[in-house]
């Protein structure tokens, strides 16, 4: 082997020293690497959170989308009119224990003929004849003497052609009626003959 002299050693390479600059590099490489694997990690749980959000709210859209319509409408008027029932229910028991209290409390020369019941306003008009004035005053403090009636007042009286009295009377009922009371004649104020009007 011409031009190698082997008896020369083969001087031993020394490790380099990396500079300052080198390792700064390094760490801002590494830096950046993290930065970026954290910001792409935050845009692939974004992305997938509205991937999410979207799906949920096409669903919701679907069911409100099954909740309306003409078989829904149907129900809730079904719902309506049971309720409107329900209540006329409970105001046809309560016309009916007000009236058992009215023919109670009716004496035997009144003749009535009229019970007129307004319901939004509580208003309930009786009408009726009698024979003369005394029993007409008679038969309003009978009414009076129940709690239901208590504000009964009399709207109109007049003669009739055959030479009765007619009269008409009006009373504000409570929105629920009282337990009907027994027409005992000991239960009932005394009436005071003298107070009474006569013809």
């Amino acid at each position: 082997m011409a031009g190698i002299n082997l008896s020369e050693s083969i001087a031993p390479k020394r490790p380099t020293k990396r500079s300052m600059m080198d390792r700064s590099f390094l760490w801002v490489a590494l830096f950046t690497v993290a930065v970026l694997a954290i910001w792409g990690g935050l845009r692939w749980l974004l992305y997938s959170t509205d991937n999410k959000m979207a799906s949920l709210q096409a669903s919701i859209d679907a069911s409100a989308s099954s909740l309306t319509g003409e078989a829904v409408n149907r129900v809730a008027n079904v719902d309506s009119r049971m309720a409107k029932l329900t209540e006329y229910e409970s105001q046809s028991e309560d016309m009916k224990k007000a009236i058992e209290i009215l023919e109670s409390l009716t004496i035997g020369s009144v003749r009535l003929d009229t019970f007129e019941y307004g319901a939004d306003a509580g208003k309930v008009t009786i009408g009726g004849t009698t024979d003369n004035f005394r029993s007409l005053g008679q038969q309003v403090i009978n009414y009076r003497s129940n709690e239901l009636y208590a504000d009964l007042r009399v709207e109109s009286v007049s003669t009739t052609e055959d030479g009765r009295v007619g009269f008409s009377l009006v009373a504000t009922l409570p929105t629920k009626a009282p337990e009907a009371q027994a027409a005992d004649p000991a239960a009932m104020p005394p009436v005071d003959p003298a107070a009474m009007p006569t013809n």
